[in-house]
């Protein structure tokens, strides 16, 4: 890799930047953490893309936190998590789903059956939008929670069809 950067001309800073990096004594062991460590992240990706259900995603979300366990990178994906509002609330509703009465919040009895199959990722979201001709309309941007219950019901009955 080493010798196709330097047969790049240095015509962007990202190139100078890799140039520069290479001669580090360092890199070696740096790219070996990274694809001793991180494979986990590629892995869960490509599975949250994939339509599953909501605790299935929940569980590659929690296998994340659990087994990416270098200090500084695990802080890194608490904080990030930690950011998302709806997170804990979806980890909730897929605790009822998985049997626990405990965590059942609110008084709409069907919100974690709705949420069964809920999309955890934009992608997605942006699936279901584009089905709904909505990818480039204002409503896309204005999604609130009942939309969202509208949507999703929409979704499962369609996804019900096609089985």
């Amino acid at each position: 890799m080493k010798d196709f950067v330097d047969q790049l001309s240095n015509d962007s800073s990202t190139i100078k930047s890799a140039k520069e990096v290479f001669p580090n004594k360092e890199l070696p062991g740096q790219l070996a953490i990274i694809k001793a460590n991180f494979k986990i992240l590629t892995n869960s990706i490509t599975k949250l893309e994939g339509h599953q259900s909501l605790v299935e995603s929940i569980r590659v979300i929690e296998e994340v936190e659990e087994k990416l366990n270098l200090e500084s990178y695990d802080k890194k994906v608490r904080d990030v998590l930690q950011k998302n509002p709806g997170l804990e609330k979806l980890r909730r509703i897929s605790r009822v789903i998985r049997g626990s009465a405990e965590d059942f919040e609110g008084d709409d009895l069907n919100m974690p059956s709705l949420f069964a199959n809920a999309p955890v990722t934009s992608v997605d979201c942006e699936r279901i939008c584009s089905k709904f001709k909505d990818l480039l309309s204002s409503k896309r941007m204005s999604l609130t929670e009942s939309h969202i219950r509208d949507v999703i019901v929409q979704w499962n009955s369609k996804e019900a069809e096609q089985m």
